[in-house]
Parts: C-alpha cells; sequence; structure tokens
C-alpha cells in the first residue's frame, strides 16, 4: 500500500506542478498547489487500493467457498445399495 501512497503522491505532484507551470503560474504558487496535488493524489491512490485489495480478497473468498461446495471428482461419498 505504501507504493501506491509513493506513486499517487508522486503523480499528483507532477500534473498539478507541470499544469501550473504550462499556465505560467508562479514556481512558488505551482509548488503550492502540486504539494494539495500530492496529498490528493496519494489518498486517491490508496482509496483504489483498498477497494482493489477488497475485490480480490472477495474473488478468492468465493472461489474457496465454491470449491469447498463441489465435491472433487474421485471423492465419490456413495452409498453403496444393497440389493436383495
Amino acid at each position: 500500500m505504501k507504493y501506491l501512497l509513493l506513486i499517487g503522491g508522486s503523480l499528483g505532484f507532477a500534473l498539478v506542478f507541470l499544469g501550473g507551470w504550462i499556465v505560467g503560474r508562479e514556481p512558488l504558487s505551482s509548488v503550492t498547489q502540486a504539494s494539495f496535488g500530492c496529498l490528493a493524489g496519494a489518498v486517491l491512490f490508496r482509496w483504489l487500493g483498498n477497494i482493489y485489495a477488497r475485490s480480490v480478497r472477495t474473488v478468492l473468498l468465493e472461489r474457496e467457498a465454491a470449491s469447498r461446495a463441489q465435491p472433487v471428482a474421485g471423492d465419490s461419498e456413495a452409498v453403496p445399495s444393497t440389493q436383495s
């Protein structure tokens, strides 16, 4: 998760700073706004990472439950019939 924070923060900082620089803002103003972009990007990437991890965990639990519900091919627990 910390890598997602680093990536999100770096991307947020870079995008906001470059956007401010292209528009022609003062460098100090661009850096100040980019620091807020860094925070927003990190929080956004952490939130998305949590959603991704939760859905992967859910899929794995569902697959495990499905595999427990299905009998294995060689495992037949059929009771032998007694014919008289």
